[in-house]
């Protein structure tokens, strides 16, 4: 109930005979009086006491007030309950957030995912395209230079038979020689 009850604030239990609610209720008051007790709260507490008296004092009154009491706990029960209810709704509605943020979470990763290989695919398409093109005028050039007929070759060099060398001293010394009897004759 969160309110302190007439029966908790005389110090007796609500099933407590008239009799000793009426001797708890006068000895709080000896307790409390302003001539015995000189604590500033002390009077306030007593009057507390006395407007609460007022709601027990009578037995059809006291009848009244636990009537109320028994209502007012089965209120506070309802509310209890009405409240775990609530909060164990707010609970599952919690754990559903939670969940639906979390497969939202992973379909957002998945279609990440999804996009990662879809622009891979493209990419490497790409490659590939961009490969078959350049093999394609690779093998265009290459068609095109076996397609020009070849230059002819030079003619080969009239080859030069090769000379010994003693056949070398052998002829200038002929010619020496040759040389020699036409300047000696002249001599």
């Amino acid at each position: 109930m969160g309110e302190v009850t007439v029966y908790e604030l005389i110090g007796v239990h609500p099933t407590a005979s008239d009799v000793d609610l009426r001797r708890a209720y006068h000895a709080k008051v000896r307790e409390l009086h302003p001539d015995r007790n000189k604590d500033p709260n002390a009077q306030r507490e007593l009057g507390r006491i006395n407007t609460a008296w007022q709601s027990v004092n009578q037995p059809d009154r006291r009848a009244a007030y636990d009537l109320w009491i028994t209502s007012e706990a089965k209120r506070e029960e309802r509310v209890t309950r009405t409240a775990r209810v609530r909060e164990a709704r707010l609970e599952r509605e919690d754990a559903a957030n939670v969940a639906a943020a979390q497969q939202r979470a992973k379909r957002e990763a998945q279609r990440e995912e999804a996009m990662r290989v879809t622009l891979e695919r493209q990419e490497y398409q790409r490659r590939q395209q961009r490969i078959a093109d350049e093999r394609a005028t690779i093998e265009a050039a290459m068609a095109a230079v076996h397609a020009q007929p070849e230059p002819p070759s030079p003619p080969p060099k009239p080859s030069r038979p090769r000379v010994k060398k003693e056949t070398v001293q052998r002829a200038t010394k002929v010619a020496l020689d040759i040389l020699d009897a036409f300047l000696g004759g002249k001599k």
